[in-house]
Order: C-alpha cells, then structure tokens, then sequence
C-alpha cells in the first residue's frame, strides 16, 4: 500500500513531529535508523532529532544521540547511527524524536531500532590449544 508519513499540521509552526517508542531496552548495543524526506535544498535545515532517555523522578533524561535533519530536494534520506545502553539506562524508556523548525516541509517515514549481535564470543569448542611436540 501506499506508505504512511508523519507531516506537520501547520507548517508555519514549530514543535514535535514524532516521539516514542518508550520502550525499555537490556544492555546492548543497537543500531538505529530514522528515514525522513523534506523537498528544502540540502543546504535548509528543517528540524532536528535526537534519542533520550526518559531517567525518571527528577533524572529528567539523556541525550544518546542528536542531529539536524536537512532538506533531500524530496527524495528519502536515511540516518543511522549506534546507541550503547549501559547499566545506567538500561530499562528506562527510550525516545527517539524529531522537531520541526517550521522552515520548509518535514515528513517522517520511519524510526528504527535492533540489536546488534555481539561477533566475538568465545566457545571453549571452537577454541584450539596447541601444545608443544
């Protein structure tokens, strides 16, 4: 089917375009991906975002990571970046969020997020010992 795009209600005014998930994720490392388009020149900023942490109580939150969205002459662009969460944000609810400027257009397409598997584990199977002749 056609695919679905978040867009500012009024474009003259400024504020949030997506928010959330709020999930709560165990210590890893995931990669994130967050996929927008704007028809502003490369050159015109529209927005920015950024992925937080809610810490809760009066922790407020922790900025992971944070960008400017630029204009794509209309075409989707895709930002990925990796996240650490470490025991001090692990089980906290995760926000990823975009803020438009009210110059030009905004439209977000996706936000994504997956674990990366760690690649070096160690087997006592797979590990040979070479022993002196």
């Amino acid at each position: 089917g056609p695919e679905q795009l978040l867009i500012p209600t009024n474009t003259n005014t400024a504020g949030w375009l997506s928010f959330g998930p709020y999930i709560a994720l165990p210590v890893g490392t995931y990669r994130f991906a967050i996929t927008f388009s704007s028809k502003a020149t490369h050159s015109q900023q529209t927005g920015n975002w950024d992925v937080v942490v809610q810490m809760g109580d009066a922790g407020g939150e922790k900025q992971l990571s944070t960008g400017k969205l630029m204009g794509t002459n209309g075409e989707l662009k895709r930002i990925e970046g990796v996240l650490i969460i470490d025991t001090t944000t692990a089980d906290k609810p995760i926000e990823a969020r975009t803020f438009f400027l009210a110059q030009g257009d905004l439209q977000m397409s996706s936000f994504e997020l997956q674990k990366i598997k760690s690649t070096l584990q160690y087997s006592p199977l797979t590990t040979l010992e070479l022993a002196p002749r």
